[in-house]
C-alpha cells in the first residue's frame, strides 16, 4: 500500500479530532468509556504518523472514525437528524425562504402593502437581501454538516442570517441611492425597483464580506482625496 503525504496523513487525522470535538459538544458520549478507543486511536495515530508509519497512521485514523460512526448510529435516526444533520435549522431556512418568495409573488401581499405605507424601501429589496442569506446559510449549513464540523456556535449566526440578509439589502439599496453604487442600469424607473439593484441587494445578503470591504476602500479612497486636496490647498 503507498504511503500518503505526511500532510495528508495529518490532515486525516486531524479530521477525526475534529469531529469528536464537535460530537462531544452536542453530548454524543453519555458515558465515560464512549471515547477511551476513539482518543487512544487519535493518539496512536499521531504517535505512527511522527515515526513516519503513514499507512499504520491512516489505518488508526479509520479506526477511531468508526468507532466515532458505531455510537452515532446507536443514537438512533431522529437524535441524528436533529443535531447531526441539523434538520431543525434547515427546516428555519425553507420556511423562512418560503415566506419571502410568497410575500415576493403577491401570496402575501397584505405584507407589502402595510410595509410600503410606513416605510420608504421596497418590499422587494428585503426579500432579495433575506435570499441572499438564505442561500449562504444553506451552503454553509450543508458544507459544515457534511463534514461533521458544524458546532453549536454557528447556531446563533445561523438563525441570524436572514434577518442580517434583510438588513444589508437595505444597506446595499440605501448606498445605491445616495449615488455610491451608480452603475450603468442602476437607475430607478417608474417607481420600481431595478433589476440591478435587487441584485446588488441579493449579493449584499448573500457575500456581505466583499460589499463591506468595498465600502471600506471606498471610503479609505475619499480619505486619501480628502488630505490629499488638504495638502495642495496648503
Amino acid at each position: 500500500m503507498p504511503a500518503e503525504p505526511e500532510s495528508l496523513v495529518s490532515q486525516r487525522i486531524e479530521e477525526v479530532e475534529d469531529t469528536f470535538r464537535v460530537l462531544s459538544e452536542f453530548g454524543v458520549f453519555d458515558r465515560d468509556e464512549q471515547h477511551i478507543p476513539i482518543l487512544e486511536a487519535i493518539a496512536v495515530a499521531r504517535i505512527l504518523a511522527e515515526e513516519d508509519r503513514e499507512a499504520a497512521a491512516l489505518h488508526e485514523a479509520t479506526r477511531g472514525e468508526l468507532a466515532l460512526n458505531k455510537i452515532l448510529f446507536l443514537k438512533g435516526r431522529l437524535w441524528r437528524c436533529v443535531f447531526l444533520h441539523q434538520l431543525p435549522l434547515f427546516t428555519y431556512h425553507i420556511l423562512f425562504m418560503l415566506i419571502l418568495l410568497n410575500i415576493a409573488t403577491g401570496w402575501l401581499g397584505f405584507v407589502a402593502q402595510q410595509f410600503s405605507l410606513s416605510a420608504p424601501i421596497p418590499v422587494a429589496v428585503l426579500v432579495a437581501g433575506g435570499l441572499g442569506a438564505i442561500l449562504r446559510g444553506l451552503w454553509f449549513l450543508w458544507f459544515k454538516v457534511s463534514r461533521r464540523q458544524f458546532r453549536l456556535q454557528f447556531t446563533l449566526a445561523q438563525l441570524a442570517a436572514p434577518w442580517v440578509g434583510m438588513l444589508l439589502g437595505v444597506f446595499a439599496f440605501l448606498l445605491i441611492k445616495a449615488g455610491i453604487l451608480l452603475m450603468e442600469g442602476s437607475g430607478h424607473r417608474d417607481g420600481k425597483t431595478s433589476v440591478f439593484e435587487l441584485a446588488i441587494c441579493f449579493f449584499a445578503g448573500y457575500k456581505w464580506e466583499s460589499l463591506l470591504d468595498w465600502v471600506e476602500s471606498v471610503k479609505l479612497r475619499s480619505s486619501s482625496s480628502a488630505n490629499s486636496g488638504a495638502s495642495e490647498a496648503q
